[in-house]
């Protein structure tokens, strides 16, 4: 530890020799001490001794078991070297460890410099397609203006994948304008696209959002109607009540109860009578308890 702790590259050579030769309690301890040891390196002055050490540490602790040191290593890395820390961030993406390759992400989304994101589109356009949707998400999540086209485009995808991480992104970067590209892969969703679109297009106004599923509600199949209803309802859409009161007496169950759900969030003091009356006439379980939750709501604002 005092050898560690002191930044001096003489000392180098016991430290590799501990993580070789040391009873198993010290060769556990070497890794956190050889990473002290780069960090005391880079303050002392010896940034170059201390960037191959940690470069170091990332190839040699690659097992599942102690991929965490390469993670910690690579923050350091980052720390010390900032954007020239890059092409190890970039590397770290074909680590088949997915642990690894969060770390790194999440290092990228600091360094949203021009030249990084040229450099992990290109990257992108490289790796496993289990990587890309990773990449994508750090996009989004770096705010990356200059990837939006290449965002934009995987949103027609035919891989899922590719399109579940590019949606959340799109719907960040593009604003308003990818809207439509949302309605549109709703139309044709699974449940789980249909969920990631909702929370997506959740983050937008609701006087965009809500016109939009307004005006494209009557042709959209049931499930996508369905999702539609519950944005209304979250965004609170009451000058549409009346839609979604038409909407409970739909003959698909998917969209009735959606409908009736939505009904809380929406309805004021004078719907009580013809909530009870909608009470009153329904049989059905699952129905009648999403009924008296807007009945309750209604009654409370009296």
């Amino acid at each position: 530890f005092a050898l560690a702790s002191s930044g001096d590259p003489r000392a180098e050579p016991v430290l590799k020799k501990v993580a070789l030769e040391a009873p198993a309690e010290e060769r556990a301890r070497a890794p956190a001490l050889y990473l002290l040891y780069a960090r005391r390196l880079a303050e002392s002055g010896h940034r170059q001794d201390s960037l191959r050490i940690c470069r170091r540490l990332i190839s040699y602790y690659s097992a599942p078991h102690e991929i965490y040191v390469a993670g910690h290593a690579l923050s350091l890395l980052v720390e010390i070297a900032g954007e020239e820390a890059l092409d190890d961030l970039l590397g770290a993406m074909d680590s088949p460890d997915k642990e690894l390759r969060a770390a790194a992400l999440e290092l990228a989304a600091g360094i949203p410099s021009e030249k990084a994101v040229g450099r992990w589109i290109e990257r992108m356009a490289a790796v496993q397609l289990e990587v890309r949707p990773e990449i994508l998400h750090m996009l989004g999540r770096m705010g990356a203006k200059s990837a939006l086209p290449v965002i934009v485009q995987a949103l027609e995808s035919n891989e899922k994948i590719i399109r579940l991480a590019a949606i959340p992104a799109a719907a960040r970067l593009a604003g308003t304008d990818v809207l439509e590209k949302l309605f549109g892969l709703l139309r044709k969703a699974e449940p789980d696209e249909s969920e990631i679109l909702k929370e997506s297009l959740l983050l937008f106004p609701a006087s965009a959002v809500v016109t939009g599923a307004v005006r494209i509600f009557e042709e959209m199949p049931s499930s996508a109607k369905a999702v539609l209803i519950e944005i209304m309802a979250e965004k609170q859409a009451a000058e549409y009540l009346e839609l979604i009161f038409a909407q409970t007496k739909s003959e698909d169950t998917v969209v009735r109860l959606a409908a009736l759900a939505g009904l809380e969030h929406l309805v004021s003091e004078k719907d009580l009578p013809r909530l009870l009356e909608l009470f009153l006439k329904c049989e059905d379980t699952a129905e009648r308890i999403r009924i008296q939750k807007a009945v309750v709501f209604s009654a409370r604002q009296i």
